[in-house]
């Protein structure tokens, strides 16, 4: 009875589970409360996966009836979605599509659960998840777990891509954008019918990043919230790659590329680190109005990592800006008119 009462999904399995029922010398109502609640359990059961289980879990503890309102949370925002999922979905058999699109949403969604996080939506085969609302018990920081699992659903996704391909199915890949900031949560709906959910200005930036991953040529954009989150610094590299006002939003927003995850040993991490240190250092002199200065750098960055599209991006700047000096007053923040 205690695991129902929790929302304990995998007791709940278990009582599923042990269907031997023991007729002989049973008092028939026994049996009947017995029977009943094994038909609750199997409704619970069902029940959770409509629902996040952290969330059913903590509107079960509350033993009170759910009711409209929101408040405000500290929250870290993440949005994905499969990069040509419309193409793909044209091109493939129904089936197939099917099958790849359950295994993802299976595989990442996962991921996110694991790694402490609410899976709020699936839009298609758009994932929207958010920690630390309700809140949660973590070992390290929210936007420390978050990332974890961005990181994570990047590796995983790599070991999909390749079993996918051997099989004659396209090379999937996905955009991510993760934001740490202040929203709404709660219950928003109607009195009949209702759904937790997070409302705010950094849920629509988080959603905005991810699209921007198109732009950029990266897997996963994050916000300045999320690289300045306590514990981010020492766990990850994050690249900066541009100061932009995302459409629809008037204030700057400084976005960085999620590079590597940092492992114990930091040597391994060279590379990366100083992959996003060369970069941070022609961004600086870029948004210092030193053009020539960062096409120097671009160009030698280019010759050790070719193909690389932020600094084919930001090159074509410098060159523009070059040939065509702006005035007093210039900003490196660039006003972004499509979603």
């Amino acid at each position: 009875m205690r695991a129902v009462e929790n929302f304990d999904t995998p007791a709940i399995d278990q009582i599923l589970g042990d269907s031997t029922r023991h007729n002989h010398g049973t008092i028939r109502e026994v049996a009947d409360i017995c029977d009943s609640f094994k038909y609750m359990a199997i409704g619970l059961q069902s029940f959770s996966r409509y629902m996040d289980p952290h969330l059913a879990q903590t509107l079960v503890k509350t033993k009170r009836r759910a009711t409209l309102g929101m408040v405000k949370a500290d929250v870290t925002v993440f949005f994905s979605d499969i990069a040509g999922f419309t193409t793909m979905a044209e091109n493939l058999d129904p089936e197939a599509l099917m099958g790849v699109l359950a295994q993802y949403l299976q595989d990442m969604s996962s991921i996110v659960m694991k790694h402490g996080g609410v899976v709020g939506e699936f839009i298609g085969d758009e994932i929207m998840a958010w920690w630390n609302a309700p809140p949660l018990e973590f070992d390290g920081e929210h936007t420390v777990a978050a990332l974890s699992a961005a990181w994570e659903q990047q590796q995983r996704l790599a070991e999909l891509r390749e079993q996918w391909c051997e099989q004659g199915l396209p090379a999937v890949t996905t955009r991510m954008g993760l934001v740490r900031g202040q929203v709404l949560a709660g219950n928003l709906g109607s009195a009949l019918r209702m759904k937790y959910g997070l409302v705010g200005d950094n849920v629509n930036l988080a959603s905005r990043l991810e699209g921007l991953c198109r732009l950029y040529g990266v897997s996963c954009l994050v916000d300045d919230g999320v690289r300045s989150a306590p514990g981010v610094a020492e766990a990850f590299v994050l690249r900066p790659v541009d100061v932009v006002a995302v459409k629809g939003r008037q204030e700057a927003t400084e976005i960085f590329e999620l590079v590597a995850k940092i492992p114990e040993d930091r040597m391994a991490a060279t590379s990366s680190l100083v992959f996003s240190g060369d970069f941070a250092a022609i961004q600086e002199r870029y948004r210092g109005g030193d053009f020539a200065g960062a096409l120097a750098g671009l160009e030698a960055f280019q010759s050790r990592w070719p193909g690389d599209k932020p600094t084919s991006i930001l090159r074509a700047r410098c060159e523009a800006l070059l040939e065509s000096p702006p005035g007093e007053g210039w900003s490196p923040t660039v006003q972004l008119n499509e979603k």
